[in-house]
């Protein structure tokens, strides 16, 4: 059970994307699964949906070149806004810029998932 500071930090958090974001596409990418018998591998499956996020960019002391390089983003995005938890494999679509989601923070007091702060590199 969340404390009272957590609920409180949580529900700002989702006003906050509601109130301020920014709508982008998210896309959820299912690879191509490949079929030895005719040696072909079948489209990807991929789901678009128009998600709102609250985008930040990294301080240079937060950018180490590795994990967070330069020109990544943060975006916070309401967990119940995608149908599944964001995986590596997916994008982000903004206008005509596309990023690639490369690490994911999971608030979830309890067990539900509350929000994502999803790391997307250009």
């Amino acid at each position: 059970m969340p404390s009272a500071l957590q609920t409180n930090l949580i529900a700002v958090a989702l006003k906050l994307i509601d109130r301020e974001g920014r709508i982008v596409t998210y896309r959820r990418v299912v690879p191509g699964v490949f079929t030895p018998a005719t040696s072909t591998v079948a489209a990807a499956a991929n789901t678009d949906t128009d998600v709102k996020t609250v985008q930040s960019s990294f301080s240079l002391k937060e950018i180490d070149g590795t994990t967070v390089e330069f020109g990544d983003k943060l975006l916070l995005i309401a967990a119940a806004d995608l149908p599944a938890r964001p995986s590596k494999s997916d994008l982000v679509i903004d206008g005509s810029e596309t990023g690639k989601v490369m690490g994911l923070i999971v608030i979830s007091p309890g067990d539900t998932d509350i929000l994502y702060k999803v790391l997307v590199r250009p």
